[in-house]
């Protein structure tokens, strides 16, 4: 099956910005309510479906509604927010649901529904309650939508006030905070059981509660770290966390959910970092071992999705560096190369602390890739070809500059972390449906590894080598 968000919360992920309102002259409201007024009649009288113009109308009114100061909604204390009127966002924004409910056509309808779901997360109305439960009425009665429209209508109804977004995109770094975030996920389970946001909300509350483990050992300067053993308190959340990431992996077999095993390797990584932070590494090698043979060939590989290895956030961008803790991810990653990297470090245990433990997985990198430098219908041609590579390849010269790029690796954390083996020389793909044979160099590279051995190749024989590329493994 087709990986349907790529990993944990990689579908949420969807959602998109406003377009930009940086290059906006900026315009008074009532000028940007007569012409949301003349599109909004357009497009309820079936003139038009201009999604993208009402959304750009929509960025002019948030920019024109933050200038407001006399009576802006303050961020809660401890929470990242920023200072916006939401009595006048909320006034235009009541403009739409009213068109939508108005609207002739499904097409008019879903146009409303995509400027909504891709409003900044958590928007207002002057009727929010009755907002939520009429799209959520279209969402689990209305006959004429499909998959993909009913899906839109979803999204904008998670995208309101008090809901899914408002929870995923919230940063905190306090109890309350992440009591907020998890009293969300706790109404998307428990009042709106058809969304499909429901998993990611189980998902969402995991996460929450290994956020919540973490309260408290990261001070405003970045100086403070996690250390073996945790305090009581951040073991109960982490146990909690785990608990759910169980459940939710016990599911994956019963086939209640047709999403679910996309998030395999995803739920074990999590569910390994929990195990970490509690200094049970007996439990976290059992799911990282879950995970490569999850991922065993010939299966597809199963890529993992990370945001952040743990979930340390800050509201406001300090002057300083930001701390190694406070990485931001967001790659997709080798399930069987993270895995085997994790339990490399796990051979550290005895010889570092927690903080450099966690450090240590911020350096992992994607070591898969191979340069693909020229394909053929005949494997004679292709015997050839490679011949003559590994003859360049060997050349003195030449070997030092490749060898130089190989050598480019992290230094192993401690004496019992095995360092990377050289195993990257040039080889023939199998034959592919249509016959076809490919000659590359590689199988273990990084990315920034491939493309200085890109350059060097063309370095060395820009007609021969001038059209190799970066190529990995299919990840589903």
């Amino acid at each position: 099956m087709k990986h349907v968000v790529g990993a944990l919360f990689a579908a949420v992920l969807s959602l998109t910005a406003l377009p930009a309102a940086a290059g906006i002259e900026q315009r008074g409201l009532d000028e940007i309510d007569r012409d949301l007024d003349y599109l909004i009649d357009d497009i309820k009288t079936g003139k038009a479906a201009y999604a993208a113009d009402l959304a750009g109308l929509m960025a002019e009114v948030y920019a024109a509604c933050s200038q407001l100061r006399d009576a802006v909604d303050e961020p809660a204390p401890g929470t990242c927010g920023s200072r916006l009127n939401v009595d006048c966002v909320g006034k235009r924004i009541a403009k739409l649901t009213e068109a939508m409910r108005q609207a002739p056509t499904i097409e008019g309808m879903i146009a409303f529904a995509q400027v909504l779901a891709n409003l900044p997360p958590g928007w207002v109305s002057s009727d929010l309650a009755g907002d939520q439960a009429y799209l959520y009425d279209l969402v689990i009665g209305d006959e004429r939508l499909d998959d993909h429209t009913r899906a839109v209508v979803d999204r904008a109804l998670m995208n309101s006030r008090g809901l899914f977004y408002d929870a995923f995109y919230g940063r905190g770094r306090t109890d309350d905070y992440i009591d907020g975030k998890i009293a969300i996920t706790d109404l998307v389970i428990d009042s709106y059981p058809e969304s499909r946001f429901v998993l990611y909300a189980e998902f969402l509350k995991a996460r929450a509660l290994q956020e919540r483990s973490m309260i408290g050992y990261f001070t405003e300067d970045g100086a403070g770290v996690p250390a073996w053993p945790l305090n009581d308190e951040a073991k109960r959340a982490l146990v909690q966390s785990n608990e759910m990431y169980q459940a939710i992996f016990d599911r994956i077999d019963a086939g209640d959910d047709d999403r679910l095993p996309s998030f395999r390797a995803d739920i074990l990584m999590l569910m390994a970092i929990n195990n970490v932070l509690l200094d049970d590494m007996a439990a976290a090698r059992a799911n990282l071992k879950g995970m490569i043979e999850a991922n065993r060939e010939p299966a597809p590989l199963d890529q993992v999705f990370v945001n952040k290895f743990l979930p340390v956030y800050f509201c406001n961008p300090r002057d300083e560096v930001e701390p190694a803790y406070y990485v931001q991810i967001d790659q997709y990653f080798n399930p069987v190369q993270l895995a085997d990297f994790m339990l490399g470090l796990m051979a550290c245990r005895d010889e570092v602390q927690l903080g450099d433990f966690l450090l240590a997985l911020n350096r992992f990198e994607n070591a898969d890739y191979r340069v693909f430098l020229a394909s053929f219908q005949q494997q004679d041609q292709a015997s050839a070809y490679l011949d003559n590579m590994k003859r360049a390849a060997a050349e003195p010269e030449n070997k030092a500059k490749l060898d130089a790029i190989l050598d480019i690796a992290a230094e192993p954390l401690c004496a019992a972390q095995a360092e990377p083996a050289h195993t990257n020389q040039a080889g023939i793909t199998e034959p592919s449906d249509n016959g076809w044979v490919g000659v590359y160099y590689g199988g273990n590279l990084t990315h920034e590894q491939g493309l200085e051995i890109i350059r060097v190749l063309r370095d060395i024989n820009p007609k021969r080598y001038r059209d190799a590329y970066l190529w990995r493994p299919q990840i589903e």
